[in-house]
């Protein structure tokens, strides 16, 4: 059977696009927060390459954004069926694994570069990603 699915296996190439944009929009909004701050408070003079780059930054976050948005709720844990971009209603468990203080970026991370397992931050188990 050719269309079958395995039962704890998530499709990378789908989601990979996902990941990507949920890296963007999060490191997109902190490099444009953190430009925004330079350009507001800075005493000198400030460049027109610093406010196009932080324009460009934050819209590529706002693009980015909508992205996550419409496929975000998408991935879902194939075990639990919990969404791991979106808010979703499910706990997560204590000893998940974050970064920057977030498990979804360790899930963008996990899906954006090729790695072969996602732990899920729900329900703790190994989720095996297949191309």
């Amino acid at each position: 059977m050719r269309g079958a699915r395995k039962r704890g296996t998530l499709p990378l190439g789908k989601y990979m696009v996902t990941g990507w944009a949920f890296l963007v929009m999060r490191f997109g909004l902190l490099f444009g927060a953190i430009l925004m701050f330079w350009i507001i408070f800075n005493q000198g003079r400030v460049d027109s390459w610093l406010i196009r780059s932080c324009i460009v930054l934050v819209g590529a976050a706002i693009f980015s954004s909508i992205i996550v948005l419409l496929n975000g709720s998408r991935v879902i844990c194939p075990l639990c069926r919990a969404p791991l971009l979106t808010a979703g209603r499910a706990l997560v468990k204590p000893r998940t694994k974050h970064i920057c203080g977030s498990h979804k970026t360790r899930v963008a991370l996990t899906l954006g570069f090729y790695r072969r397992n996602l732990d899920c931050p729900y329900c703790a188990e190994k989720v095996r990603l297949r191309s």
